[in-house]
């Protein structure tokens, strides 16, 4: 739900050594823990995307209705539609973000990259210095305009929870996770 298909297109469009490359994993859940030795001996490279978890709480609540689940850890436990348990569900949606990060991080160090989903919108130059950087190759700087049409749904409109839940409850969960607003700049 945090735009990962528009950062992988972003990619793909703008550095040749990933165009034939056509199993690119999406995840948000640990991996199983029979393919993580092979990937780490591999020097498997993680891109993990990033984006406003109230944001990506806000795409959850849309997504049929909040019945985004695939997995049991995108269970919750409470229901998410009720404005009352607003700040829990942005809390714990957070938290499973942070957990699934440093996981990823744990794991994969320096062969793991997080590029923030707002970045590839609206810094593309810093976007793409960050993956030039992590890849070694020098971007295109290609923007094909297609995978901003809304008939592609791969690109996820920002700042969507100002219109979903209230600023008293918005203001709360930021108090609650200052350190992570601070750190990745929301």
């Amino acid at each position: 739900m945090s735009g990962t298909e528009f950062v992988r297109e972003t990619i793909r469009e703008n550095f040749p050594s990933t165009y034939n490359i056509r199993k690119w994993g999406k995840t948000h859940t640990p991996l199983i823990d029979e393919y993580l030795p092979q990937l780490i001996q591999q020097n498997t490279k993680i891109i993990f995307s990033l984006a406003d978890p109230r944001d990506v709480a806000a795409h959850i609540l849309d997504w049929r209705g909040g019945q985004h689940i695939h997995h049991a850890e995108d269970q919750w436990g409470f229901d998410i539609v009720d404005e009352p348990n607003h700040i829990q569900f942005l809390n714990a949606n957070l938290n499973k973000i942070t957990e699934l990060y440093d996981y990823f991080h744990t794991h994969f160090g320096n062969n793991m990259l997080t590029l923030r989903y707002e970045d590839a919108m609206n810094n593309r130059s810093l976007f793409l210095s960050q993956v030039e950087y992590f890849l070694g190759e020098t971007p295109l700087n290609i923007d094909n305009k297609e995978k901003y049409s809304p008939e592609v749904t791969i690109c996820k409109p920002i700042g969507v929870y100002l219109n979903k839940f209230t600023q008293s409850n918005l203001d709360a969960h930021v108090r609650d996770n200052i350190g992570f607003y601070r750190e990745w700049k929301y």
